[in-house]
């Protein structure tokens, strides 16, 4: 058997440039509060802490880069500690970052170290940059002030269907003629196997299990031989598609079973 990626073409990069408009108190536990985004990603917005999340989408892989910049109220060793947070599955993401103030006077602006964070979503999830640790830090500043707390996202690879994320979920080519009663898969998508029932019959076997039921089923199929009888192909009425298989069938207009030389399935749902 044979499988295969579908060629879906060109993709677009996901990336975004996020910073916030306002400073924010520092307080562990809660996010960065994103209000302002470059980009063509989706980003929560609200007040406070209604803003900031930022979804990324199924099937790609994402770097995120996130720095602070702040204040420390003068009392002691002053750092603000950060790190990607995905929010969907409650885990920290990659390594953090940690903001500390220059010197020991209030109102200094802070050095910073960046949080990274590598991830390749399976399903769409929403991300934060998560306050993890503090110590006498005042403000974490916005876009208004000298020095601009931000975040970068982007995808670093190209977006690849997976049977969850896209509609086509299975798909075949086969040659049921030339050496039948074997199969001959020419190429495929998540099937795990075409299984010859008899003259005409076949049950496609899917890798990756349906969702449900509700699927649709397409076939066409290359008729052999020449003549004047017409060749059609669809489900076996005989066999209800289940979610880990469906039995397809290729009758001639003489109600006789016929092995075709081509016979293409296609599962949408």
């Amino acid at each position: 058997m044979g499988n295969s990626i579908i060629n879906t073409g060109l993709q677009k990069k996901d990336y975004a440039f996020l910073t916030a408009t306002q400073n924010q108190t520092p307080t562990v536990g809660e996010h960065i509060e994103y209000d302002t985004i470059v980009g063509n990603l989706a980003l929560s917005t609200g007040a406070g802490q209604a803003n900031g999340l930022i979804t990324l989408l199924a099937g790609r892989k994402y770097i995120l880069e996130g720095v602070v910049f702040g204040a420390g109220n003068g009392g002691g060793a002053q750092y603000l500690v950060y790190q990607w947070y995905d929010v969907t599955n409650n885990v920290l993401l990659g390594a953090n970052g940690q903001a500390s103030a220059l010197t020991y006077t209030t109102g200094d602006p802070s050095s910073q170290q960046i949080a990274k964070a590598i991830v390749s979503p399976v399903t769409n999830i929403q991300v934060e940059l998560r306050e993890t640790g503090a110590n006498n830090f005042a403000v974490i500043y916005g876009s208004l002030a000298a020095n601009t707390s931000y975040a970068y996202i982007e995808s670093i690879e190209a977006y690849v269907p997976s049977v969850a994320t896209f509609p086509v979920k299975a798909w075949v080519s086969f040659d049921s003629a030339n050496a039948a009663p074997a199969i001959i898969i020419l190429n495929s998508f998540n099937v795990a196997a075409v299984n010859y029932i008899t003259v005409g019959v076949y049950e496609i076997v899917f890798a990756t299990p349906m969702p449900n039921v509700n699927y649709a089923t397409f076939c066409t199929a290359v008729m052999s031989g020449s003549g004047t009888l017409n060749s059609a192909i669809g489900l076996d009425p005989t066999i209800p598609q289940t979610v880990n298989s469906v039995t397809v069938m290729t009758k001639r207009s003489d109600a006789t079973y016929q092995d075709e030389p081509v016979v293409n399935v296609m599962i949408i749902q």
